[in-house]
């Protein structure tokens, strides 16, 4: 039990340190910036999409401020951004598509929504180190992870007919028939998609 005790407190404060350096590395000339490590962020495969997880998400699309999340793309004279969130990997897990994502599309704004919160700790250090590697280059600019349970809350972030792409990578198929209202693919959902048509 004690070494039990003993791991999680390691674990707890090798991720602390990560996000100290990369806090401190994001404001100021600091050590070299490496990836997260997973292992530090620990989570339950699943989560239960029903559940109150106390999320903050905002009234309407209009009043989202997207310009935290894409710092590199915010107009100097409006403070806004120039351009629109374009596609949305729905369940992002630790960002691996996000990541391979964002040279294929450099122009296009990308948003990863994951419902697990280390997971999305981890999306987030992982996206600041890369972007902290890539200071000269300015890439990984275009991307960028949200909390949320895209199942309830999809229409408070974006307008209807906004998404170009939408991706749902390995969701669970809830077989049975009782589970299928937790599916997350539904005629419903994809209908915020597209603009007056029918999902395919």
């Amino acid at each position: 039990m004690s070494d039990t005790l003993s791991k999680r407190k390691q674990y707890r404060e090798a991720k602390e340190e990560t996000r100290k350096v990369l806090k401190h590395a994001r404001f100021e000339d600091g050590p070299e910036v490496s990836l997260p490590k997973k292992r530090f962020y620990r989570q339950r495969a699943h989560s239960n999409p029903f559940s109150d997880h106390k999320l903050e998400y905002p009234k309407s699309p209009e009043s989202m401020d997207w310009s935290k999340y894409y710092p590199g793309f915010v107009d100097s004279e409006t403070g806004k951004l120039d351009r629109q969130v374009e596609i949305a990997d729905i369940g992002c897990g630790f960002g691996g598509l996000l990541v391979d994502l964002a040279p294929h599309f450099p122009d296009k704004l990308i948003l990863g929504m994951e419902i697990r919160v280390q997971v999305t700790q981890y999306v987030e250090d992982r996206i600041i180190a890369l972007r902290l590697q890539h200071k000269e280059a300015r890439k990984y600019q275009n991307i960028s992870v949200i909390r949320a349970n895209a199942m309830k809350f999809l229409p408070n972030f974006f307008h209807k007919g906004q998404l170009s792409k939408m991706f749902f990578c390995f969701p669970d198929p809830h077989f049975k028939q009782r589970k299928h209202k937790a599916r997350i693919i539904t005629t419903t959902l994809l209908s915020e998609k597209e603009s007056g048509t029918q999902p395919r």
